[in-house]
This record gives structure tokens, C-alpha cells and sequence, in this order.
């Protein structure tokens, strides 16, 4: 009978109320720092670097918690510093385990492969207090603070931000346009697309969390149909800048806006375009609230609009 491998770590269990810290791009991820396990773990496959060897080892975490490792190898992580400075720090010996819900860092780990010794002793090292825990690295040239999170009270931070596979998905929008026109506008592009049939689709999901009565009141409030006239190409190109420049308010709402004239009226009758952002976010964003729930902030817009531009 084979001799079944362990690996001991601390297995976290997440809590069903648990938020993880805000991401604001498309790519980043939760990594875990505990100096606790026996060595790091990813369950991203995209995160190793080289060959990974196969492996049967069973992770064993707090009272018989249990996953397996498909393999070790080498983890590149992208962090950010104090700073914003992004560094790559490699790993070697690193479990992969697909069915764990977040990569783990062990610090002494990384710290015993960085053998940074010299000019002194001990350049790479972790501390921790009631408040923080703090990585320092490169001969102590760079720090990484991270506080402890509130509802798990484990040190829990986000790997350095990314564009990329948005901006594939972007630039797969824009060469399957055949018309695109580059606006004057410095914050975005417009582009000549078909549009969506109905109000329904993803895009326009009228329950998402940026549009909050308090943002549309705020928005609605500083907007003055003549104060701000875009120099667009086409009509549907001056929509989608609204949409930017609202937040990316759903064109139903907008074009409420247009019928009462508080962006340009000719808007209400314009076919909304596709925005890429908008998009993108339906197919990756994760629930925000438990089924069952009612959306509060669904209120009489028309009504609103009226008061406000009293």
C-alpha cells in the first residue's frame, strides 16, 4: 500500500459574508500570506513558470481540511509595493492545487529561496504587529504592507493590477468593426457597431452596483445639456461618450435623460452602441448579493431627473 504524502498547511476557510479588498481592473487576485504552511500554493496553472512535475501530494489543512496538489513547480507573482513599484518575485517548490479558493504565500519560504544575505544578513524578511504585516525584500529596498483583513483577521492581498485579457477582448470588438472612428474626445473611443435588441441584455443590467440613486442624483446635478457638448462624428458615438462620462449609466437611463433634456434630446431616439467595458464586466463579475434580495435603489428616475433640474 503506497504511503500517502502530506504537506501541512493552513487551509482558510472563507466565510459565506466575507468581501474581498476592491478590485479595480479586470485580472488581479486574492493572495494569501501565512507563515503557518509548509510552503506556497497557487491554483492559477498560468501562474507557473517552466515545467511542473506531476505530483500526488495531499495538502492538510486545520481539523483534516484536505486538498490535493497536481503538481509542483515555479510561481511567478506580481506584486505592488508601498510605492506602486511592480516586482516579480518567483517561488520554487510550490504546490499547485486547482481546487483551492485562493493562492498562499508562505513568507519563510520565500525568504530561505531568496538567500538575501548580502552586503547584510536577513534583506529578505516578514514582521507583523496588532495591525499589519509587512514584507521587505531586496536587501530591505522595498516593503510590502499588508493590514489584516477585518473579517478573517489573516493578512489577504491583491496580486499587481492587469489590463491584458480585457484589452484582448477589446481589440477583438474593434477588428470585428468594420466602420471605427477615432473621437476627439481623450478618454475614449467610439465605434460604429450593431446594437443590442432589447433593454435585457447584459450590459444593460439594470441592478448594477455603480448606479446608485445617490451617483445618478450626483451625476444628474452637474450635468447641463449646454455645458458640455462632446465633438463626436455621429450621434451614436456622442451616446457612448455620455456613457463614459456618466459612469457608464445604462442607455435606458439615458435616454430618460435625453427626454428631459438634460443631455441632448436628439440622444433619446439614437440605437445604443456596444461598450467593451460593459460587456466584459457582465461575462467576469461575481454576485453582489444573495437571490431573493430586492434592489432598494430602483426608483422613479423620471421623478428624480424633474427635482433635480429644478
Amino acid at each position: 500500500m503506497e504511503v500517502e504524502k502530506y504537506r501541512h498547511t493552513s487551509c482558510q476557510t472563507v466565510p459565506s459574508h466575507y468581501q474581498e479588498p476592491i478590485a479595480l481592473d479586470s485580472e488581479s487576485y486574492i493572495i494569501g500570506i501565512d507563515n503557518h504552511s509548509s510552503c506556497s500554493i497557487t491554483n492559477n496553472v498560468d501562474d507557473c513558470i517552466g515545467h511542473l512535475t506531476p505530483s500526488s501530494i495531499k495538502i492538510r489543512g486545520f481539523q483534516g481540511a484536505t486538498a490535493y496538489a497536481n503538481g509542483i513547480g515555479t510561481v511567478k507573482w506580481t506584486i505592488e509595493d508601498n510605492n506602486g513599484i511592480r516586482h516579480n518575485i518567483l517561488i520554487k517548490n510550490t504546490l499547485f492545487a486547482p481546487t483551492t479558493k485562493q493562492c498562499l504565500l508562505c513568507p519563510q519560504q520565500w525568504a530561505q529561496q531568496a538567500k538575501d544575505h548580502f552586503p547584510s544578513r536577513r534583506g529578505t524578511y516578514s514582521i507583523q504587529d496588532d495591525k499589519c504585516i509587512e514584507l521587505h525584500w531586496n536587501q530591505d529596498q522595498f516593503c510590502k504592507t499588508v493590514s489584516w483583513d477585518k473579517s478573517t483577521n489573516t493578512a489577504l492581498m491583491r496580486s499587481a493590477s492587469s489590463y491584458k485579457r480585457f484589452r484582448i477582448f477589446d481589440a477583438i470588438m474593434n477588428f470585428n468593426n468594420k466602420k471605427r472612428q477615432q473621437c476627439n474626445h481623450d478618454t475614449c473611443v467610439c465605434y460604429e457597431t450593431t446594437t443590442f435588441n432589447s433593454d435585457d441584455d447584459l450590459y444593460q443590467d439594470e441592478n448594477l452596483p455603480f448606479q446608485t440613486m445617490e451617483s445618478i442624483n450626483e451625476a444628474a446635478s452637474t450635468v447641463q445639456a449646454d455645458d458640455f457638448s462632446p465633438q463626436a462624428n455621429d450621434d451614436r458615438s456622442e451616446l457612448l461618450q455620455w456613457h463614459y462620462r456618466l459612469g457608464h449609466l445604462s442607455f435606458p437611463k439615458l435616454k430618460t435623460l435625453a427626454l428631459v433634456s438634460i443631455i441632448p434630446k436628439k440622444l433619446a431616439k439614437v440605437e445604443p452602441p456596444k461598450c467593451s467595458a460593459c460587456l466584459y464586466g457582465s461575462m467576469t463579475r461575481q454576485a453582489w448579493r444573495s437571490k431573493g434580495e430586492r434592489n432598494n435603489i430602483n426608483v422613479d428616475l423620471l421623478m428624480l431627473l424633474v427635482i433635480v433640474s429644478q
